[in-house]
């Protein structure tokens, strides 16, 4: 008997092949286009696949992309993930701004109605103005990764003013080209009332409260802020239960204001206001700085005891002030006692990095489980050589609880740490997955 040809298969069967190779519907890794070249088969899979590329959409030219959600509201409905790319200089035909500027009368954009060829000289304000009226156009996207422009930072305030309600995003990534006053992202974030996870990038300073009253997830990555900054959005997530904070990795530009730099400890004092609802947490202040700095005692990690409802945590024994060794390195663990005082025991994942040759730690962590602590510990994340790997997974073999080698699987500490808790949401410009 002769296969079956694919033109031959019931269009639901088609439709399922399209979703396995779509990047928001699958967890497959497919390769960016494949869902696309598959579309191009003939004019019968074009129409099944074409819903479903709309999944996801980066469009490179926001001129044509707005175009066709305007002429295609059947298309505009499929959208959940959009990518905006950097403004370019996009055609302004004096049609396109006429089809603009009417559809932005029909959705009453307010002070947004006008359209203007000089007013849109700019290039970055015609971005913006068109990706405004794009996701006005977008009733069930549900992910929105934003690129924002090199501009003046009071000139921030004026790119989002369109009347708006974004009531299906649930994700939102800022990747700005320079740092920013994350501050001046009040008005679209005004949009987004049901916004549950917010990612940022090179963010300089936080300088009002934000209207984040729904949010679960916060991830600030490649940064610098003060406590200040971290008060602000901190005290702005009453709902907060996962919190990713990693600093700026290389040296922090001249400009950055630290009036009052964050450190470990007063990090987890801002942290003690959300210790009821926070989940998962990983937190990293200056890490390459700190070995060879004078610490105070009140610059590191102090318990996390008492935030009962932890289940994910990533911590460097380096953050925590005690004993020092010869190579001047704060040792931790120094024995059960001193983990069982520092750490809660509602923990199901324990990360630790940047162990030094003398840290016993995993011997103690075993110890403890041994004697009843930790009874929900599940897994634990280590930087350690092939040797020490080796013995630190024959160790906890016994005890039903995993090791995974950040290092063996040449993974970042980010990456890990959001894969450790299950995919959830893509990476916005890349293709791994991100968790929450």
């Amino acid at each position: 008997m002769a296969p079956a040809s694919l033109m031959t298969m019931p269009d639901e069967i088609l439709v399922k092949i399209c979703e396995y190779m779509c990047y928001h519907c699958s967890a497959h890794a497919y390769k960016v286009g494949d869902l696309a070249l598959f579309s191009l088969t003939c004019r019968h899979l074009r129409d099944i696949a074409q819903p479903i590329l709309y999944h996801h959409a980066t469009p490179g030219n926001m001129v044509p992309f707005v175009r066709t959600l305007i002429e295609r509201p059947d298309v505009a409905a499929q959208v959940r993930i959009l990518f905006t790319d950097e403004a370019h200089r996009d055609s302004k035909l004096d049609t396109d701004i006429e089809i603009f500027q009417a559809e932005a009368q029909r959705l009453n954009h307010g002070n947004r109605n006008k359209w203007t060829r000089e007013m849109l000289d700019d290039v970055i304000e015609y971005h913006h103005r068109l990706f405004e009226l794009a996701i006005a156009l977008l009733p069930n996207v549900k992910q929105i990764t934003l690129l924002v422009p090199s501009k003046p930072q009071q000139e921030l305030d004026e790119l989002f003013g369109a009347p708006v309600a974004l009531k299906s995003v649930r994700s939102l990534t800022v990747l700005p080209l320079e740092l920013v006053d994350f501050g001046r992202f009040k008005c679209i974030l005004a949009m987004m009332p049901r916004l549950e996870r917010l990612q940022i990038e090179e963010c300089h300073c936080i300088t009002q409260a934000l209207p984040l009253a729904e949010l679960r997830t916060l991830i600030i990555t490649e940064s610098g802020i003060s406590t200040g900054s971290l008060r602000n959005i901190i005290q702005s997530c009453p709902k907060l239960e996962h919190f990713e904070y990693h600093d700026w990795a290389r040296d922090y530009p001249e400009y950055l204001d630290f009036e009052e730099e964050c450190t470990w400890g007063l990090a987890q004092c801002i942290l003690q206001s959300r210790k009821k609802t926070l989940k998962h947490l990983n937190f990293i202040f200056r890490v390459n700085c700190r070995m060879d700095d004078d610490l105070k005692p009140e610059d590191y990690l102090d318990s996390f005891r008492d935030f009962d409802g932890l289940e994910t945590l990533w911590v460097l024994p380096i953050s925590f002030g005690t004993a020092d060794t010869q190579s001047g390195a704060p040792i931790f663990l120094r024995d059960v006692q001193d983990l069982v005082d520092m750490l809660p025991q509602s923990l199901t994942c324990l990360g630790l990095s940047c162990m030094h040759e003398d840290w016993q730690g995993i011997k103690i962590l075993a110890l403890a489980i041994e004697q009843g602590y930790f009874p929900k510990l599940k897994q634990v994340m280590v930087e350690q050589i092939d040797s020490d790997y080796d013995e630190s997974c024959r160790i906890l073999a016994p005890l039903n609880v995993s090791c995974f080698n950040l290092l063996l699987k040449c993974r970042s500490i980010e990456y890990y740490f959001r894969c450790s808790l299950g995919r959830k949401y893509p990476w916005p410009a890349h293709g791994h997955p991100i968790v929450i």
